[in-house]
């Protein structure tokens, strides 16, 4: 029994040693471990605030990249707004010029015209002496103003027309000018702009001739007074006719144009603002 008591006490002891041997090492690893664990914990909590800072910047960038697009955009469609303006503006301040001029040289005309109707009207009337028909001369007499009148009525209604065809290719120029900065080929329809030019310039300068026109006529015979007062009414209808289509070849020249823009894609689109501007000229 004294044995095995002294076996017992032995493994006691030998186990209390173990013990006291594997505790501090235990105790360091379990520290080591919770160290690690804590290391681990703030590196991740670390990372995590270093990719929220880099996502918040990252959107911060993008949003500042964003709106300094959306800004020169702006910029850019208000600019080429503004040229457009400009550049209406200056071909309606031309026109504007142009027609004043016109006016003008019209009205000068018209006055130079009035002293020689006159003068041509006492030489009418005193060729008429042959006529011993007094219903024929008076009805002779109302012939030869009322031309002349005509005349002058019909100068200034022509005049007027041209001015209105003249504010459609205005009208017309200033669609094309949009349509070249929103990079349409406009090439062809813009060709035919100097061809529509022309051809209104030469319609004016046709009722320019026309305005000074006086028609005359002298009677040698009360027998052949029908014959010439007829002849000179067909020259005048001649020479209107003739004013009016230089119009008309004005008006299919502006016409043509119109058709030719209108067949151009995208020509109609108002997204540039170009403010208010006239695009014609009264």
């Amino acid at each position: 029994m004294n044995k095995n008591i002294i076996k017992f006490n032995t493994l006691a002891v030998m186990l209390v040693l173990s013990l006291a041997l594997i505790t501090p090492v235990y105790a360091a690893q379990s520290v080591k471990a919770q160290q690690n664990k804590s290391e681990n914990s703030s590196s991740t909590n670390t990372n995590s605030d270093n990719t929220s800072s880099n996502k918040g910047g990252n959107s911060a960038t993008f949003n500042d990249n964003s709106q300094g697009v959306k800004t020169q955009t702006q910029n850019a469609v208000e600019n080429l707004g503004t040229e457009i303006k400009n550049k209406i503006q200056e071909a309606v301040q031309k026109t504007k010029q142009e027609r004043e001029e016109f006016s003008e040289k019209l009205y000068g005309n018209k006055e130079q015209t009035k002293a020689k109707i006159a003068e041509s009207k006492n030489k009418f009337e005193e060729s008429l002496s042959v006529v011993t028909d007094e219903a024929k001369k008076t009805s002779a007499e109302k012939i030869f103003d009322s031309i002349q009148s005509l005349n002058a009525t019909l100068t200034d209604q022509l005049s007027q027309k041209i001015d209105q065809i003249e504010n459609v290719l205005i009208s017309i120029e200033s669609r094309i000018t949009k349509g070249e900065e929103m990079g349409l080929d406009v090439s062809e329809a813009s060709d035919l702009v100097s061809e529509a030019e022309n051809a209104i310039s030469k319609a004016r300068e046709s009722i320019l001739v026309q305005s000074e026109k006086v028609y005359e006529v002298t009677v040698t015979d009360e027998d052949t007074l029908k014959t010439e007062m007829t002849t000179m009414r067909d020259s005048f209808k001649a020479d209107i006719s003739a004013v009016r289509e230089e119009i008309k070849v004005a008006h299919e020249a502006v016409t043509e144009i119109a058709t030719t823009l209108s067949q151009i894609v995208g020509i109609d689109d108002d997204s540039i603002a170009t403010e208010e501007t006239e695009d014609s000229v009264e």
